[in-house]
């Protein structure tokens, strides 16, 4: 077979006798809008053939094709953003029809043949590994319908994808991969190409051709978005993107035996299927603990612990009896460690839809017997990044989606009084604090939706981060007399308010401190991955 040339040398569209091929969506598109569709959902529209003289039409199709690319500032050059270089063009789906005419012994005119196909435009909608042959006609008007969408008879379904695809469908299928890559970043566009070596290529079989007249003409068409192929959704980047477009081909010959190939392009925007209800993403998930030792403090679990071990062995077994057998591990474990500050994140959940809120819990421990916690600075981010799995998992792109800033006090004295807001004024004496943040996060209305990596064909994958750091201030405090802290492992929760976290975050005057007696320490929690998704798709299928 032929290579396939340049197009941007080959294109014939100012002569006025060259046939004209277009397509129409039943969804509308606005300039800063592509028609959206839902997996599940059908890609309904028309091809309109605008002819000027007669043509016999040997091939016409139309595909939906997507396919996910990675460059760096143009398409030919690579990405270098990271140690390795990247450029890639994979192809994520190719899904179509193919118009061909129906086999009968009933000869029309080439008039009557053109007003079925405009007016009546009684046609079948088959995919092309469908193998429902059309069935029979029954009286005299169905025999008179000379054109169907017909399908490629399916083979069998042991055999692989490559043994299934011969030399004529990976000629065509290389034609529509070309001409939407050579207008990738348009969102219409149309061409056609005169006596191309590529064009004789183009397979077409006798039987399968019809006669068009002079006049415009109507077919319409069906493609259904596949719901059980894990497809990503549109992602509209300078460097990563995945696009999907509708192309539709039509290979012709006039009366002076020219051929012609004539071609349309629209560029539609599907969403992904990441449906966040699904049991999967049910679970709790907690983040492991990060932990900070502080100097020169006591523990307030080994001074009680010392206490019991000098008791009696009585009161020691009365003391573990009486805590319950879920904290029974982390406390024993509390009692022999060293005077520390740890902290962690969990979530009820996995998956979150734009918009929604997240329910994020920040929990914090203080083991030290004499460390007073007076502020505690909160700074919260949700970021995404983008991950090369075509390569080593290298990260090449991390981004900032939104930050909240919390900050809490303690309320110790007149300084809460003073202030005219006390709702982030709370007590740090509790080893055991929460932070419930549910009140204060939020997912984008315009976020992205997250990516797998077996979605992109193992090219990249996108995927959504909960960043927390902290900043603990305080301060060592001097006993003035022995004694054994009493142990409360009561969880105590705070939860601030949107209005309450951002007007303290503005108006924060550090407490004076002597600097000898003043600590800061700075906690970076462990990452929580989320995943943004979507709901509902039970409605949005087309039945």
């Amino acid at each position: 077979m032929p290579s396939l040339p340049s197009y941007h040398a080959s294109r014939d569209q100012t002569s006025p006798e060259t046939p004209n091929l277009g397509i129409s969506l039943d969804l509308p598109s606005y300039a800063d809008y592509l028609p959206t569709y839902w997996p599940g959902q059908s890609i309904n529209g028309k091809l309109r053939v605008q002819l000027s003289t007669p043509v016999k039409v040997s091939h016409l199709r139309v595909v939906l094709y997507g396919n996910v690319q990675v460059y760096g500032t143009q398409r030919n050059t690579p990405l270098s953003n990271g140690l390795f270089d990247y450029q890639k063009n994979i192809q994520l789906i190719s899904k179509g029809l193919r118009i061909i005419k129906r086999p009968t012994n009933h000869i029309h005119s080439s008039t009557m043949q053109l007003q079925n196909l405009e007016t009546d435009n009684h046609c079948n909608n088959t995919n092309e590994n469908n193998n429902d042959e059309p069935s029979p006609p029954r009286n005299e008007a169905t025999r008179q319908r000379r054109w169907t969408l017909h399908s490629k008879p399916k083979e069998k379904a042991n055999k692989s994808k490559k043994q299934k695809q011969d030399d004529e469908e990976k000629y065509v299928q290389n034609l529509v991969k070309q001409i939407a890559d050579n207008d990738f970043d348009k969102d219409t566009s149309h061409g056609a190409f005169v006596n191309e070596d590529f064009v004789h290529g183009l397979p077409s079989e006798e039987n399968q051709t019809f006669n068009l007249d002079a006049n415009t003409c109507h077919v319409g068409f069906s493609i259904t978005v596949p719901i059980s192929k894990t497809l990503p959704g549109t992602f509209d980047h300078k460097h990563y993107p995945v696009t999907y477009r509708l192309v539709a081909i039509m290979k012709c010959s006039d009366n002076n035996q020219n051929e012609i190939l004539c071609y349309s392009t629209t560029k539609v925007c599907l969403e992904p299927y990441i449906d966040v209800q699904s049991p999967k993403f049910s679970s709790h998930i907690q983040s492991s603990p990060v932990k900070i030792l502080v100097p020169g403090s006591g523990s307030i679990f080994r001074g009680f612990y010392s206490c019991l071990l000098s008791s009696s062995s009585v009161m020691n077994s009365f003391f573990i009896k009486s805590i319950s057998k879920s904290r029974a591990s982390s406390i024993n474990t509390l009692l022999c460690a060293s005077p520390q500050l740890r902290g962690y994140l969990e979530l009820p959940k996995q998956a979150f839809e734009r918009s929604e809120s997240i329910p994020l819990r920040i929990n914090l421990l203080n083991t030290c017997s004499n460390f007073k916690i007076h502020t505690l600075k909160i700074e919260v981010q949700l970021a995404q990044q983008i991950i090369m799995t075509c390569s080593f998992g290298e990260t090449t792109e991390q981004k900032l989606i939104t930050a909240k800033k919390i900050l809490f006090r303690s309320n110790d004295g007149h300084t809460a009084i003073s202030s005219g807001s006390s709702s982030n004024y709370i007590s740090f004496d509790s080893p055991r604090m929460c932070f419930d943040l549910s009140k204060l996060m939020k997912v984008p209305s315009d976020c992205v939706y997250s990516i797998p990596s077996v979605s992109t064909r193992d090219v990249f994958y996108l995927t959504h981060d909960i960043n927390v750091r902290l900043e603990i201030e305080g301060a060592l405090v001097t006993k003035t007399n022995h004694y054994i802290p009493k142990i409360d492992m009561t969880e105590v929760v705070y939860s601030p308010s949107q209005e309450s976290a951002s007007t303290l975050s503005e108006s924060y005057i550090g407490r004076k401190q002597s600097q000898k007696a003043r600590k800061i320490y700075r906690m970076e929690l462990n990452p929580l991955p989320i995943v943004i998704g979507c709901s509902g798709y039970e409605n949005k299928i087309d039945v």
